[in-house]
């Protein structure tokens, strides 16, 4: 029997540098909110459920998308760990997939997602990420392997030392997981860090830590990955969205 999917979308992001009174991802995109895009990619995989991580604006976001998703509230917000902790109880004792999206990343296909989840599925791993390869790489968390080639961790570029800034296979922060191992992962997770947040990134080495594998796929569309954080990065994604017709 195929096993079931469940899709946490994080959107509680307040959009600081978009310089509107909007939340981040009710921007309007050709005539519809950011979250429309993401929640029609993330239906692609036929879920049964959808849960929408929200916060700033959280009310404004539950009016727009409406009753056929689940929501969860991150408040205060410590981080993309901390905001996946917040959607357990919709995970906790699932034995599935649960794909991790984002609700500013209006390009990225639901055919990516499916892709991302047949591998983990193919795998037999506790988690695949997508990544893509840049040169020169962007300031986006670097993919370090061992000397075999292995998966072991993600390390954010403000932490890389000069030879980790080089690598060229940067993480775009989606993920399929199977279900325990997320959970148990995020138990242990800790927010040791300057920032005092809990990172998403830090789950996979704790899963590589317990002896499970991560794998990646590798996104070789890279407008597919392009994120929404600015007025200008949203003209860059309208722009590329018209020319996709």
């Amino acid at each position: 029997m195929t096993p079931s999917t469940r899709v946490i979308v994080l959107a509680a992001g307040k959009g600081t540098r978009m310089k509107s009174e909007l939340p981040k991802v009710l921007s309007p995109l050709a005539g519809r909110p950011l979250i429309e895009y993401a929640v029609a990619s993330a239906r692609q995989l036929d879920p049964e459920r959808i849960v929408l991580v929200v916060g700033h604006g959280a009310e404004q976001v539950r009016a727009a998308c409406g009753a056929g998703v689940e929501y969860v509230m991150q408040e205060p917000q410590l981080g993309t760990g901390h905001a996946v902790q917040q959607a357990l109880p919709h995970v906790a004792g699932f034995d599935g997939d649960v794909v991790i999206t984002y609700g500013d990343m209006p390009l990225l296909a639901g055919a990516t997602l499916e892709r991302l989840r047949a591998a983990r599925r193919a795998a037999g791993c506790a988690c695949t990420v997508l990544t893509a390869h840049r040169d020169p790489p962007p300031a986006f968390g670097r993919v370090v392997r061992d000397a075999s080639g292995r998966f072991v961790r993600i390390v954010e570029d403000r932490d890389c030392s000069a030879e980790q800034r080089r690598i060229t296979e940067v993480n775009i922060g989606v993920y399929c997981c199977q279900a325990p191992a997320l959970v148990a992962a995020l138990g242990r997770l800790r927010n040791d860090n300057a920032q005092g947040e809990y990172y998403l990134t830090d789950v996979l080495e704790l899963m590589v830590a317990a002896g499970e594998r991560v794998e990646t796929v590798v996104v070789d569309d890279i407008e597919q990955t392009l994120g929404v954080n600015s007025a200008a990065e949203l003209a860059q994604v309208e722009s590329a969205l018209s020319r996709r017709g």
